[in-house]
């Protein structure tokens, strides 16, 4: 990290002008939208699973609820399933395998291997979202520290009235 004025800067962004940063940032906040839908998808698929219900099985909307509802605070931070935006199931197509994980319910041995299985993809994903939040954190820091020394480049983002 280097010196600007008296912020730390990221030479890794040093390169990128601030529009630029700014559009990174956006790309680093949509990929992290991305990667916690997908997780939530893996652990509402893990709480069917643990409830006893099989992805594939006919279920009450009322089961539904009662498993993937909001588990509220103390929960480790797990949202609801029900309160993301509506995706299409393409946008997860590198997921399909670990989302399609229909074991027989009543076999103990698939319903242990299938979990497994979510939680390892739940992991990686973890992973690649502290990842992910790092570089965020960064890029949000690096955009400070140009206001910081730039307070007039600031007013660019807001929008001129025609």
């Amino acid at each position: 990290m280097t010196s600007s004025g008296d912020h730390a800067s990221s030479n890794r962004l040093a390169d990128l002008d601030r529009e630029a940063l700014r559009r990174y940032r956006s790309a680093l906040e949509t990929e992290e939208d991305r990667v916690s839908y997908r997780r939530r998808l893996i652990h509402a698929q893990i709480d069917l699973l643990e409830a006893g219900l099989s992805p594939a099985s006919k279920f009450s909307t009322e089961d539904l609820v009662r498993v993937l509802r909001d588990p509220g605070p103390g929960s480790g931070g797990r949202r609801a399933l029900v309160r993301i935006p509506t995706e299409t199931l393409a946008s997860i197509s590198d997921l399909a395998d670990v989302l399609d994980t229909d074991p027989d319910r009543d076999d103990p041995d698939q319903v242990a291997a299938a979990l497994a299985t979510l939680r390892e993809a739940e992991r990686a994903l973890t992973e690649h979202r502290r990842s992910v939040h790092e570089k965020l954190d960064e890029a949000t820091q690096e955009l400070i520290n140009r206001y910081r020394d730039d307070p007039r480049a600031a007013l660019s983002v807001i929008p001129s009235e025609r």
